[in-house]
């Protein structure tokens, strides 16, 4: 979010918003190696996870946007990437012999990271910022196919979909003309994922990749803003590679995370700072996280 002071000059160039969710795939659950000849998940499991990881964020003001905050040209505004680390849940329970109920929640911190606005090459400000985010997906997952394809191997593929929300703050500190602020920001959306595993016998290794889309409208509230509710659509996309090891009664799963977000932007709107008129405007922001998953599935001998 950024804001332009009606009779102030230069904007204020403070708080952004970040759409992204630490997003756990469904495809940590992959579906037994008896799906053939009997039930394709087992009733219930559960998963734990930590991701540790980076994060960039980035702002880009068109022209018109630009404009609109008393600039005469585009800019961007940038974080330098940030540590992350995620922790979670997961919970599935079938519905059907081939057919599964997802329900997931997450966690994530980042580190304080500096910010900085550039515009033709030329740094116009700096601030810095940290985050956390909580987020909650639950989905339906079914089985498409399973085939034995030569070697003793088994491939099985998965289509899921469902309804994936956010809630965010967003914490900025060092702004000029303000000093620090706060943003809330919830995003509801619809995702929709494809996943192709292969293993060998029942306990032997699990090798998985899922790939997702999505779509969302998010609102953003700030701390300095008052009366000014920002809305705007989104969308994403994300690849999870993932290999899952049997031990006792639990599988250990490892993987990688790559997810991207993107929100489009807003119109611009007014507001009140400290009681002066301002135009707040939600530019185009891209958000992508590289995570390094690491969890463990209770699911008993037959699945991860």
């Amino acid at each position: 979010m950024r804001v332009a002071y009606r009779g102030r000059g230069a904007a204020a160039l403070v708080v952004f918003v970040v759409t992204w969710t630490v997003t756990l795939a469904v495809a940590t659950f992959p579906a037994t190696a008896q799906a053939d000849s009997g039930p394709a998940f087992a009733a219930t499991r559960a998963q734990l996870y930590v991701a540790p990881g980076v994060v960039t964020y980035g702002e880009h003001f068109d022209a018109e946007r630009a404009a609109a905050l008393g600039r005469a040209d585009a800019f961007d505004f940038v974080a330098d990437a940030a540590r992350a680390l995620a922790a979670g849940v997961a919970v599935a329970v079938a519905a059907t012999p081939t057919g599964e109920v997802v329900l997931a929640l997450g966690a994530t911190l980042s580190s304080t990271v500096d910010m900085q606005a550039t515009q033709a090459g030329v740094v116009v400000q700096r601030n810095q910022m940290s985050m956390e985010l909580f987020d909650g997906a639950l989905a339906w997952r079914q089985l498409v196919a399973a085939a034995d394809i030569g070697g003793g191997v088994m491939g099985r593929w998965w289509i899921d979909g469902g309804y994936r929300g956010t809630l965010q703050r967003l914490h900025f500190v060092g702004v000029p003309g303000i000093g620090g602020a706060d943003e809330t920001v919830q995003a509801h959306g619809l995702e929709v994922g494809t996943t192709v595993a292969l293993h060998g016998s029942p306990t032997a290794p699990w090798l998985s990749l899922r790939l997702a889309v999505g779509g969302n409208r998010g609102r953003a509230v700030n701390s300095q803003i008052a009366g000014a509710n920002l809305h705007a659509g989104g969308y994403g996309f994300s690849i999870q590679p993932q290999a899952a090891f049997h031990t006792g009664s639990v599988w250990l799963l490892a993987g990688v995370l790559v997810d991207f977000r993107r929100q489009v932007g807003g119109a611009p709107t007014t507001g009140t700072f400290q009681g002066v008129p301002v135009r707040v405007i939600w530019p185009e922001n891209d958000t992508l996280r590289v995570l390094a998953t690491l969890g463990v599935s209770f699911a008993g001998p037959a699945a991860p």
